[in-house]
């Protein structure tokens, strides 16, 4: 170390007459005072130093192994493999890096001025040795296999979930179909906390999932295989039937193949508000658990109005996703007891393409609601909904021939409308072609002439044979 220091020594002083004899040489940098090592580990070094007052453009840090740098310690020429330049005037402390454990190093750091020559190199009062590089960390023992479990969720996905596992720092979820094998027909996805939704899951499919914990790439056994079923695709929208009663409406529908509940909603009007963006959130809202009737009785935190008209539509649901909602059907809830009239008896004609439906009078009514549908359709469709001012007979046309069809009637007035009658039933028949009158009179003709030759015939003596 002596040795080393000598030779910096008379390194520098021969540096210093060099400078001071040379022509036109720039004046030395003012150097660095006060350069100690702040600390060290296995792989770095720091250094803290202060700045001399004055203009100083950069600072120098140089190193080198102590056992490489013979006499010159840090050398006064730049070497880019020991030398940092532009480390800002303002800085005072610099870690070196990549250093190699248990290693001396010979450390410096000068000061360098735009148009000057580069300061002396000052070093710390002793030369810095890396410290023992840590042990390498021995490899963890392998997690146990987590708990899991697995549902068909909204939106064609499956819900993931797991108990967090003792020392886990990551887990692999991966799923395959009954019909795939893990690996490269199975899919997998990392993950750091104990839930996952596996997406884009297929109607009428069998999946097999499983859950395997690592901690620091040492992975443990998988979880329990679960099997998970997906639902059925729901393509059957429902036929829903509205009964109105006093503030009240009573909504029946036909089951839907797949659905496990059913969600119904209403407005008023033509409008079924929703209240955000998911389904079945709306003002009127109801969800079932399978179960096929419901009865309304408020809407958007109110009760039902009597006479105001309500919309009710009705979907089929199941635990991922939606069928297609049934038609908008009508019904006006009314005032029980005599404030609205009776129901009407009615009576049927069928005639081409159409039916004529009529009905008695009923008293106080000052209009009438006729309603129809086929046996594959519901009551309540606005396309199927008349109403009737002032009269008692209303012709429906644009009827099937051949197709049986059902008809109702309310009357109604200014408090709503009373109960519905009876259904009539009835099928629309294209008429029976009539016979011409001049057909009719020649087949009248032939069947006198044919009579009177019997009568002849009758009367005439046989011959008998001998």
């Amino acid at each position: 170390m002596m040795t080393t220091r000598r030779s910096l020594f008379v390194f520098g002083a021969m540096l210093a007459v060099g400078v001071l004899l040379a022509p036109h040489a720039a004046a030395q940098s003012s150097p660095v005072t006060a350069v100690t090592v702040d600390s060290t580990t296995s792989t770095t070094i720091e250094l803290d130093w202060t700045t001399p007052v004055g203009a100083v453009d950069e600072i120098h840090v140089g190193w080198i192994k102590e056992n490489e740098a013979g006499d010159a310690v840090v050398p006064v020429n730049p070497e880019p493999a020991m030398i940092t330049r532009g480390i800002g005037p303002s800085v005072t402390t610099y870690t070196i890096t990549g250093l190699e454990p248990e290693t001396e190093y010979v450390v410096g750091v000068r000061t360098q001025v735009t148009g000057s020559a580069p300061g002396d190199w000052v070093e710390p009062a002793a030369n810095p040795t890396t410290r023992e590089a840590p042990p390498e960390p021995e490899a963890p023992d392998a997690p146990d296999a987590p708990v899991i479990s697995a549902h068909p969720a909204w939106n064609w996905t499956i819900d993931v979930h797991w108990d967090a596992v003792m020392d886990a720092d990551e887990y692999m979820v991966e799923w395959r179909k009954e019909s795939q094998s893990y690996g490269a027909d199975a899919r997998m996805v990392k993950e750091t906390g104990t839930d996952y939704v596996i997406p884009d899951a297929d109607a009428d499919t069998v999946y097999m999932v499983r859950v395997t914990a690592s901690n620091m790439g040492t992975s443990g056994d998988a979880s329990d295989e679960v099997t998970v079923r997906m639902p059925t695709l729901i393509t059957e929208k429902p036929m829903v039937t509205l009964t109105a009663g006093d503030a009240e409406i009573k909504v029946e529908w036909t089951a839907v193949t797949g659905a496990t509940k059913y969600c119904v909603e209403w407005g008023t009007g033509d409008r079924i508000v929703p209240t955000g963006n998911e389904h079945c959130t709306g003002r009127g809202t109801h969800r079932t658990s399978g179960e096929r009737s419901y009865t309304i009785t408020m809407y958007d935190g109110a009760a039902l109005k009597n006479g105001t008209e309500y919309v009710v539509q009705v979907t089929g649901d199941n635990a991922a996703g939606a069928g297609p909602t049934s038609d908008r059907v009508k019904a006006t809830p009314t005032t029980v007891g005599t404030t609205a009239p009776g129901a009407p008896a009615i009576s049927l004609m069928s005639g081409d393409s159409m039916l004529m439906v009529s009905w008695d009078a009923v008293d106080g009514a000052t209009k009438y609601k006729v309603q129809w549908r086929s046996a594959a359709q519901s009551f309540g469709a606005a396309d199927r909904t008349m109403e009737v001012m002032d009269a008692t007979s209303h012709d429906i046309t644009g009827l099937m021939n051949g197709t049986e069809y059902m008809v109702r009637v309310a009357a109604g007035n200014d408090h709503g409308y009373g109960d519905w009658s009876g259904e009539a039933t009835a099928m629309p028949m294209m008429p029976t072609p009539a016979l011409p009158v001049f057909g009719v009179l020649a087949l009248g003709a032939g069947l006198v002439a044919a009579g009177r030759r019997r009568l002849r015939a009758r009367r005439e003596p046989r011959l008998l044979k001998s």
